[in-house]
């Protein structure tokens, strides 16, 4: 349970406010990908409270947890794939490499 929140009462938390998370415990805290997956999946599974686009966010986290790309990368290639997109592109190599994006140099 966490703390003050209840499943008859649950929070709510923004699929930008769990980007924003998990760059936090990288960036902040140092914490490795597998300790960050782990929060997301307690936050996932927690009846305490609602995530925005929790397909979104699980199907994120299974390609979190499968490549080396940051969380928001996943999220996304995720959304973008859900909305047809048939092309991604970024800046950024490793979510090019892992996430079938195309690399714009």
């Amino acid at each position: 349970m966490i703390h003050g929140l209840s499943p008859e009462e649950p929070g709510w938390i923004s699929i930008l406010v769990l980007t924003e998370l998990a760059w936090t415990l990288r960036r902040v805290y140092k914490l490795d990908r597998t300790s960050i997956a782990g929060v997301l999946e307690r936050l996932l599974s927690s009846k305490d409270t609602v995530l925005e686009q929790r397909d979104v966010v699980r199907r994120a986290l299974l390609a979190y947890q499968s490549s080396k790309a940051d969380f928001a990368d996943c999220v996304i290639a995720v959304t973008a794939n859900l909305a047809g997109c048939s092309r991604m592109v970024t800046f950024d190599e490793i979510a090019a490499r892992d996430l079938g994006m195309e690399l714009l140099a």
